[in-house]
């Protein structure tokens, strides 16, 4: 997904809007979206393997899905009625930390507010949100309509209420969801795959 976006929902049975920066930036994200259709429809064409059958939903439904997903450069209205705020922005912990300041005053205590990084933790955002209490990180792994996995971690100040509302949104966007016990920088599978990455 585009990396400087803000979701707000999902799109299995949800709405989704994506806040980008700049209108400019807007259309280079569109086209990025839609080539997702490609994908699927290689999946209900039967060009990818039988292991991904599950994927295969009706060709409405793939295109239905770009049909949920709204581009919007103003947070406020990104943010608005939102049930599940996902930042998804570069590695870097200033630039998250600027947003999450720059979105609080549109934050409501309703809303899950997740963040998507592979290596920073939770607790090194918690002062610059809201709600900690309603705050964890969901990393997705890449080819997610493959690799259909979505880890989440909690800091100490996530009410458990938090955590089974993430892993609720990541069963409706058909994800497997991995709650980790504790923060741990690189999570679980890139605590796995790094150590194999330097052997090899």
């Amino acid at each position: 997904m585009e990396a400087r976006s803000t979701t707000k929902g999902a799109i299995c049975g949800f709405d989704m809007t994506f806040r980008i920066h700049t209108v400019s930036s807007i259309t280079r994200t569109k086209p990025r979206i839609e080539k997702l259709e490609q994908i699927y429809s290689a999946v209900q064409s039967g060009q990818l393997p039988p292991a991904l059958a599950g994927l295969r939903d009706s060709v409405q439904v793939i295109k239905s899905a770009g049909d949920k997903i709204d581009y919007e450069a103003d947070l406020a209205k990104a943010l608005a009625d939102a049930g599940l705020v996902n930042e998804c922005l570069p590695e870097v912990l200033s630039t998250k930390q600027d947003f999450f300041k720059k979105a609080a005053p549109f934050i409501t205590k309703e809303i899950v507010v997740a963040t998507n990084n592979s290596s920073l933790l939770p607790s090194q955002m918690t002062p610059d949100v809201s709600y900690p209490e309603n705050f964890l990180a969901m990393h997705f792994a890449n080819m997610i309509w493959q690799e259909n996995l979505c880890e989440i971690m909690p800091s100490m100040l996530t009410a458990p209420g938090t955590t089974e509302k993430a892993k609720d949104y990541a069963l409706k966007m058909g994800m497997c969801p991995i709650v980790m016990n504790k923060e741990h920088a690189g999570y679980l599978l890139n605590s796995l795959l790094i150590p194999f990455l330097n052997v090899a």
